[in-house]
């Protein structure tokens, strides 16, 4: 009993930078085990993730000052140059309206990605189900268009990004085009 209780009490021994490189000696088959699976795995997903592409453009988005009759009495709006324009039209930049047009005028109902969407649809498809493939079309657009104002400019990047670079280039050029006409 005597014997326990000194145990107990001894001083404890600190570890040493020699207790540690024991202990990874040790388990050193296992720690290379591990090492080669996690590197393993992280090439594996590397080399077979598809490769996303983005496009961008840069659009200049100007206003142009509005022309007030002189009224005695009426001043011209104090917030002309105010962020409220700049939000609507990176909103703008973004919307589904937009989107549907740049569809439309690349007819991607037609083109190979958004095609089978379209005929798979039963000959007597409804309108609703006509509505769901055509909404998944301009969400599959729309879900690709990222806007990034340039900060104290009236610059801003649209990128769009897609698996295929000549069609995520075709997509942010046409919408470019279509926000330009629109605008």
């Amino acid at each position: 009993m005597e014997e326990a209780t000194q145990l107990l009490h001894a001083p404890r021994r600190h570890r040493t930078l020699y207790d540690y490189l024991k202990i990874l000696l040790k388990r050193r088959w296992l720690i290379l085990l591990v090492f080669f699976a996690v590197v393993g795995y992280t090439a594996l997903k590397t080399f077979t993730a598809t490769p996303i592409y983005s496009a961008t453009v840069q659009i200049l988005i100007e206003r142009h000052k509005p022309q007030y009759l002189e009224q005695p009495g009426a001043s011209a709006q104090s917030d002309y140059y105010g962020e409220e324009f700049y939000q609507t039209h990176y909103k703008l930049l973004e919307s589904p309206a937009l989107a549907k047009k740049v569809a439309e005028k690349l007819d991607l109902k037609n083109r190979p990605p958004f095609a089978p969407i379209f005929k798979n649809l039963p000959p007597n498809a409804d309108e609703t189900m006509k509505q769901r493939a055509e909404e998944t079309l301009i969400g599959s657009i729309a879900g690709g268009i990222q806007v990034n104002p340039i900060r104290q400019s009236s610059l801003v990047n649209v990128s769009f990004s897609d698996p295929d670079p000549k069609f995520a280039t075709t997509v942010i050029n046409t919408l470019a085009q279509c926000y330009i006409e629109q605008s």
